[in-house]
Order: C-alpha cells, then sequence, then structure tokens
C-alpha cells in the first residue's frame, strides 16, 4: 500500500501546484462563507441584545 502510494506520489508531483491552487480557491470559498455566517451571526446577536 505504502509503495503504490509514494508512486502514485511520484506521478503527481508535477499537477502539485494546480491542486494546490485548486485547494486554495476552494478553502477561500469556504472561509468567506465563514466570514458571511460569523458576520451574520453578529448581527443577530447585537439585534438581540437591545429587544
Amino acid at each position: 500500500m505504502k509503495k503504490n502510494r509514494f508512486m502514485k506520489k511520484g506521478i503527481k508531483l508535477k499537477n502539485n501546484n494546480r491542486r494546490r491552487l485548486m485547494l486554495k480557491r476552494c478553502h477561500q470559498k469556504v472561509l468567506q462563507r465563514r466570514k458571511l455566517f460569523v458576520t451574520s451571526d453578529m448581527f443577530t446577536q447585537l439585534t438581540r441584545t437591545p429587544g
């Protein structure tokens, strides 16, 4: 199993950068969503406290 993994890794080394870029893009999207969620949560909390 481990040997096969290493072999695959050697083959995939060429596409590593592309893969990394994709991951970064996905992560950025997730972060943006999280930020939106957090901001909405904060707004709800702010509106709740005075009421």
